[in-house]
């Protein structure tokens, strides 16, 4: 949030559950003593988009640690604007529970459930199996999506295996053409994926994941790029149109998702690993 003064002197820290410890004249939402979690986008609540519920859009957004006194590895940290900015926690979510859903799962939840609108029985690529796509291997095969997970790393393929999905592909060394092509390859009628993630955000995930698509399928993009990227990546424009293809930027999560997400994890418990999909041939 521009109005914040900024500190040399900052604690990191941006995955945050805890106990409030007080509260200013004007908190209403939230009391002491309470279990809360906080999003690592703090938003100002005054805004276009904080009006239409965009938190995570904020224009004035900033993360915990920018904010002196905020940052989430402190003993004690500040939530400015703790209406907003502090969402309780539901019995049987803890706060360590919640620290540790708080970037990785809520970034997930946002780019399967959310943005990605996944439904029961599509199909799903995920690109880059790290602690955010690992999330999303588990969100989509929990919300009843046949996952195909793609990385280079034969481990972390292992674990995707593990946690969710039901194919994998070891993109290294492959061209991204040839990775979709891949992937297509293993879905119904060779005919692609419905819902490509990149939890990545190189030049070669995001032509996988677009090359990876059945037409009209949609691209949830989450993982920002590189220095080798600089924020750029030339993408197949031709392809997009001729194919109806769609891309969906998706960033953190909205306070509204935040506790349906909260609620879900502890009804439902992911972690439990209720796979609903049916694997492929």
């Amino acid at each position: 949030m521009g109005r914040y003064e900024t500190s040399a002197r900052r604690v990191l820290g941006h995955e945050i559950g805890g106990i409030v410890e007080a509260v200013g004249a004007n908190v209403t939402s939230v009391r002491r003593g309470q279990r809360v979690t906080v999003p690592f986008n703090l938003a100002c609540g005054h805004c276009h988009h904080c009006a239409r519920g965009e938190q995570n859009i904020c224009d004035n957004a900033a993360v915990p640690h920018l904010i002196p006194g905020s940052g989430g590895w402190a003993q004690y940290m500040r939530a400015p604007n703790a209406n907003l900015n502090c969402i309780p926690l539901p019995e049987g979510v803890d706060e360590l529970t919640a620290a540790a859903l708080g970037c990785r799962y809520m970034t997930a939840w946002r780019a399967i459930q959310g943005r990605g609108a996944l439904r029961g029985g599509e199909s799903v690529a995920v690109f880059g199996c790290g602690g955010v796509g690992q999330a999303a291997i588990e969100i989509a095969a929990s919300l009843g999506g046949r996952v195909i997970a793609v990385d280079v790393d034969d481990a972390k393929l292992a674990r995707a295996r593990e946690i969710g999905a039901h194919r994998v592909v070891n993109a290294h060394g492959l061209a991204p053409e040839k990775v979709g092509e891949t992937v297509r390859r293993i879905t119904e009628r060779d005919a692609g994926v419905d819902l490509a993630v990149d939890a990545l955000g190189s030049v070669a995930t995001v032509h996988g994941a677009l090359h990876a698509l059945r037409k009209g399928g949609r691209l949830s993009q989450v993982g920002l790029t590189s220095q080798a990227e600089k924020g750029v990546v030339a993408i197949p424009m031709d392809m997009i149109v001729l194919r109806e293809l769609e891309i969906r930027g998706s960033l953190g999560i909205p306070k509204v998702n935040t506790k349906t997400s909260l609620d879900l994890w502890r009804l439902r418990g992911l972690t439990q690993r209720r796979w609903l999909a049916a694997p492929y041939r």
